[in-house]
């Protein structure tokens, strides 16, 4: 009797998680950048970054916040911090946030136009080309030189690129496999 419980109740908790999570990936396609998750090859791509002790890193678009999550644990000497525009995701980030009792990040429900970013050394976006030319372009004087910024599965724009080459990386996790666009800010 008490299994039956346990599995009606944990049956309803999965039905719960995936009426949420359908909610905020829907409510995300009514802003000018969707939700798009990376699956689990962010955890190969953020290995590029290199962090280390000290390190600054942020995340354009931290959407669930999976990638700075994964980040923080692996890398509990370093600072993360995630901005993003959807509200429902920045709650759901936070809510992860607390269960992992991680101190080394945090959420930011902002636009990262309005955020300033020059205190990271190390940058991490998944967002498409245009706008992140855009945001890249608008926030080019605040970026630390020398600033590593990773892109994962898209190249940045042209107007970005033109002032920063990039060195493109092949990434595999499973049977999937993608590229990374790594940048050092001049």
């Amino acid at each position: 009797m008490i299994l039956t419980y346990i599995l009606i109740l944990t049956l309803f908790f999965i039905i719960i998680f995936f009426i949420v999570r359908t909610a905020i990936v829907a409510f995300s396609m009514l802003t000018e950048v969707p939700f798009l998750p990376s699956g689990k090859l962010y955890k190969e791509a953020i290995k590029h970054l290199k962090i280390e002790k000290g390190d600054k890193v942020l995340d354009i678009g931290s959407g669930d916040g999976r990638v700075l999550i994964y980040a923080a644990q692996k890398y509990p000497k370093a600072e993360f911090v995630g901005v993003e525009r959807n509200f429902l995701l920045v709650v759901y980030s936070k809510l992860l946030k607390q269960i992992f009792g991680l101190s080394n990040l945090s959420f930011h429900h902002i636009k990262v136009e309005d955020f300033d970013i020059s205190e990271f050394n190390k940058i991490y976006m998944y967002l498409l080309p245009e706008f992140s030319d855009k945001i890249l372009m608008n926030k080019k004087d605040e970026i630390k030189k020398g600033a590593v910024i990773l892109s994962f599965h898209f190249p940045f724009g042209s107007k970005f690129t033109a002032i920063n080459n990039p060195t493109k990386y092949p990434v595999k996790y499973g049977n999937r496999r993608d590229n990374i666009y790594k940048y050092i800010h001049k």
